[in-house]
Formats: C-alpha cells, structure tokens, sequence
C-alpha cells in the first residue's frame, strides 16, 4: 500500500502484518456499527495492538479509513483485471455484461457494506473519498469497455455509458447500506425474478446502447 492520506507504508514484515490486522479488525468492527461509533481504542483492541502501532501508521482515523478504500480499490482493480485480462477484445455480448457488472456490484457491496457506508457518511467532509472512489468506477468501466462486443461505438462513447451505469447502479446500492428492506440485493437471488434481476434491467436501461441488447 503506498503513503497516501496519513498512512505510512510498512517496512519490514512484521510491520506488514501489524498493519493487516488493524484494516481486518476495522473491516469488522465497521460492519457492525457506524464509523463515527468506532474509535481508535476499538480498533487496536479487535486487532490485538497497542494505540502506539496504530499512530505508528496513520496520523487519525481519518487516514486509516483511506487506507481500507484503497485496500478495497487494490483488491477489487486486481479481480476485475485479472477476471477481464484473459478476454479478447469485443468478445462479451452486452447482455452478458450487464449480468456479470450488477453481479459484481452487488457482491462487492456484501462484501464491504460496512466499509461502503463508512466512506459514503466520511465523504460528505472529506471529498478525497469520493475522488477515489470515483477513480475506481473508470478503472472498471475501462476494462469492461474493452472487451464489450460493440460494433459502430467507439471505445470512449462506451465506456462513459458504462461509468453511467456504474453510477445509477451504485445510487440504488448505496441506499440499501442505509435502509433496511429497500430491496434485496443478496447475491444468493442472482438469476431469479427478483430484486436483482431488476437491478440488471436499471444497469442495461441507464446506458445509451439499448439497441446492443437481444441482438
């Protein structure tokens, strides 16, 4: 992880693991209960550390925060790229995409909804958030533009299309980290007529290549 917004880089191994514990131990403690409920104590006690190696390697908590998103961001641009880099070029038909995208989504976002939450309630002081999580969105959208069968468009015209997607995807995810019952996105109802299978409807409807579907 490099030395970004308050967090200094592990040297030696043994430092490595001391900084893993603290982000595991913060993934979940965020996904019991709000960042602002969670303090630094909490942390190093989940962890089995001390409050001297947790300043050792973010300046508040603040930065340990921005830690968890970029440890998020590696994680999920190294699935998407190691996922996508075996595909040839325009090789997945737009339906495919748009199935395997909201899969993706709703996936990430059991797997870090505490997180998620935490860094969308951060972000209304600290827009380095959303920045960042922005800059993950066009990773994504490029890699998923690339290999989209999509005769007549150009590369840019869909990955934008695609970043839209993402975006209107994301606006109805992110409500449901906050209220509970507004749809179910569990992974477990992936191909069933349920909520998700409207989710890949919203995703395929927000882009401007429509006519690409059921060719």
């Amino acid at each position: 992880m490099a030395e970004s917004s308050g967090t200094k880089p592990p040297q030696q191994e043994r430092s490595r693991k001391t900084l893993e514990d603290l982000l595991a131990a913060g993934s979940r403690l965020l996904a019991e209960r709000p960042f602002d409920d969670v303090t630094v104590q909490d942390i190093v006690a989940e962890a089995g550390s001390s409050a001297g190696s947790f300043y050792a390697r973010f300046t508040d908590k603040n930065a340990f925060l921005h830690a968890l998103q970029e440890q998020m961001a590696e994680q999920q641009t190294e699935a998407i790229r190691t996922g996508l880099g075996i595909l040839e070029p325009n090789s997945v038909a737009y339906d495919d995409m748009c199935f395997y995208i909201t899969r993706g989504l709703v996936m990430m976002h059991h797997r870090y909804r505490g997180l998620i939450r935490g860094m969308l309630v951060q972000a209304r002081i600290d827009p380095e958030l959303t920045k960042k999580a922005a800059d993950l969105l066009v990773v994504g959208s490029k890699e998923w533009a690339r290999v989209l069968d999509a005769p007549g468009y150009t590369f840019e015209k869909v990955c934008d299309e695609i970043i839209v997607g993402h975006r209107v995807l994301l606006a109805i995810l992110d409500q449901s980290l906050f209220y509970d019952n507004f749809t179910d996105v569990s992974p477990t109802g992936m191909g069933h007529d349920n909520d998700y299978s409207r989710l890949v409807r919203i995703f395929s409807a927000a882009m401007d290549l429509g006519e690409l579907a059921n060719r």
